[in-house]
């Protein structure tokens, strides 16, 4: 990421409006990423209250341009302060930027999403969305070999975590 003359290593992730629940992020200036981003394929950048001192300190960053693999993004909004919290992709979250995941598809060149996290609910059974959801990526894939696809669930690891607790 790169603003005026400087270049910074910041963890960036292409995603979906719905991330805002899923990760818990708060608006502490300016708006998140909304559905019309995505669909618009606009080049907006919310960020992480760390990644905003890093790149403007205590300058204002709403309106601001911030340059992404060489094109530039417009800053829309900025998060409220997490602290410590369960990390995606090797950082905290106060230490990301977000962009839409249409405009992150055309930067990387990548068809298909690396990962989906999803959010828990009581109105479907985890294994039974696990279960819908392999079989479709598999699908969507063109192989039916179950190996093909990892799956992480951290309430399985809970489940597992108290198991050995209990232990």
């Amino acid at each position: 990421v790169e603003r005026g003359s400087e270049s910074r290593a910041i963890n960036t992730l292409g995603v979906v409006p719905a991330v805002k629940i899923v990760r818990n992020f708060e608006v502490a200036k300016g708006r998140f990423i909304d559905q019309r981003d995505l669909s618009e394929r606009r080049k907006v950048a919310f960020l992480g209250a760390a990644s905003k001192e890093k790149l403007f300190g205590a300058a204002e960053a709403i309106g601001r341009s911030i340059r992404i693999k060489g094109k530039n993004f417009q800053v829309v909004g900025i998060a409220v302060k997490k602290g410590e919290q369960t990390s995606i992709e090797n950082s905290l979250d106060d230490d990301k930027i977000l962009i839409p995941y249409s405009p992150a598809q055309i930067l990387t060149g990548l068809r298909r999403p690396q990962y989906f996290q999803l959010h828990p609910t009581t109105a479907i059974p985890y294994k039974e969305v696990e279960q819908r959801l392999r079989k479709l990526i598999l699908k969507n894939h063109g192989t039916d070999k179950d190996d093909a696809l990892g799956v992480y669930s951290a309430l399985e690891a809970v489940e597992e975590m108290n198991k050995m607790g209990r232990g």
